[in-house]
């Protein structure tokens, strides 16, 4: 793990993954209090898919396609766009079908035609799955944790994250569990989480409320358009009464950690937490309203 280390306002975070060891990284973040972020394991079925999807290669033009079938999936070649070429009722050349059966939380695999190697290779794939999270799954929750510890993204698309200085010591604890995680051999990439520590000044300062505004702005326009669809119940409405009042408490503690005033970001808040609350209002006295008819019917 980099860190830089200067009079702290906070931190800038970003990283690489690799392949991580599921299990090392459900321990790991169930012990620091974050089992929830843990992403639930792909279900057999799921690995079976991937599995047979790198089992069988495509030739020029032609591409794999996996087909549900009753228990399992059919691995279905299909040829190239200008030929015309049918087995049954799928498009392409039939190469087998693997099927799963559940006994007593165990799964067989039945493969036809039947082809030991095969089946042993796809057993070992789908174990595989199941055994390691990939870059991918491990990014997800990187951006989970952050969030969860009231960081914000510099820009729309993540990559790069500010963390106030109030959280980097829980950060700081998961990230070097992630680069610890046993990663899959072979695998050459290391997982490295960056955390450049930064001063306090005014650019920092711009920076940082520019990335908070992007991200709730974004928040209150979706709320907004759950709005304008018109088809929202209470509880739909209460959720994003939560959720405005979630914003405007990160808006607040952001505040406090810069020691500035984010004066039009409040109100924008406030703005849309009106509108939910007027809709909620409206959606609660029509259902009253109809319990009402109901019970004079």
């Amino acid at each position: 793990m980099t860190k830089q280390e200067l009079s702290v306002g906070g931190a800038v975070v970003f990283w690489q993954l690799a392949t991580a060891n599921r299990e090392y990284v459900s321990n790991a973040l169930a012990g620091r209090g974050y089992a929830d972020l843990m992403p639930e394991p792909p279900t057999p079925l799921a690995c079976l898919k991937s599995a047979l999807s790198e089992a069988f290669p495509t030739k020029s033009k032609e591409r794999v396609a996996i087909r549900p079938v009753e228990g399992g999936y059919a691995v279905v070649v299909e040829p190239p766009k200008d030929t015309d070429r049918r087995v049954g009722d799928n498009w392409g050349e039939v190469k087998a079908t693997a099927v799963l059966t559940d006994e007593e939380d165990e799964y067989s695999l039945t493969l036809n035609p039947y082809n030991p190697e095969l089946r042993e290779s796809l057993f070992e794939a789908m174990r595989t799955k199941r055994r390691w999270l990939t870059p991918t799954a491990v990014g997800k929750i990187m951006v989970s944790l952050v969030e969860k510890l009231d960081g914000t993204s510099y820009r729309d698309n993540g990559v790069v994250y500010w963390m106030p200085g109030r959280s980097l010591n829980s950060l700081e604890q998961i990230a070097d569990e992630i680069e610890l995680a046993p990663k899959r051999d072979g695998d050459k990439d290391e997982a490295m989480v960056h955390i450049l520590s930064v001063c306090a000044n005014q650019r920092l300062l711009k920076a940082v409320c520019a990335g908070l505004t992007e991200e709730v702005t974004g928040e209150l326009a979706a709320i907004e358009a759950d709005l304008a669809e018109g088809s929202l119940k209470e509880e739909a409405c209460l959720n994003r009464l939560v959720k405005a009042g979630q914003l405007q408490q990160k808006v607040r503690r952001y505040e406090a950690d810069m020691d500035t005033q984010l004066t039009a970001l409040n109100a924008a808040i406030e703005k849309t937490s009106q509108a939910v609350a007027w809709t909620t209002l409206q959606v609660s006295n029509s259902a009253i309203v109809k319990d009402a008819m109901s019970a004079r019917c």
